[in-house]
């Protein structure tokens, strides 16, 4: 999915620098997930069962929602 790859390319340009350890785990595991499942997460329609992933989906969240208008 294009607009996923755009959102987390803008994550790693915006944030990863800064990222504690923990946050680089939890987006590096993000990564091992299926698109469809990654942006169920992003759009809400699902919560994912890792709660360690909810610091990177929140960041991802915002960056999606500023895109968006």
């Amino acid at each position: 999915m294009k607009e996923l790859d755009l959102l987390l390319r803008e994550y790693l340009d915006q944030h990863w620098p800064g990222a504690a350890s923990s946050e680089r785990r939890a987006f590096a595991r993000l990564l091992e997930l299926p698109d469809p499942e990654l942006a169920s997460y992003l759009l809400g329609h699902a919560v994912a069962a890792d709660i360690t992933l909810e610091p990177v989906l929140a960041v991802l969240r915002e960056l999606s929602a500023r895109r968006a208008g």
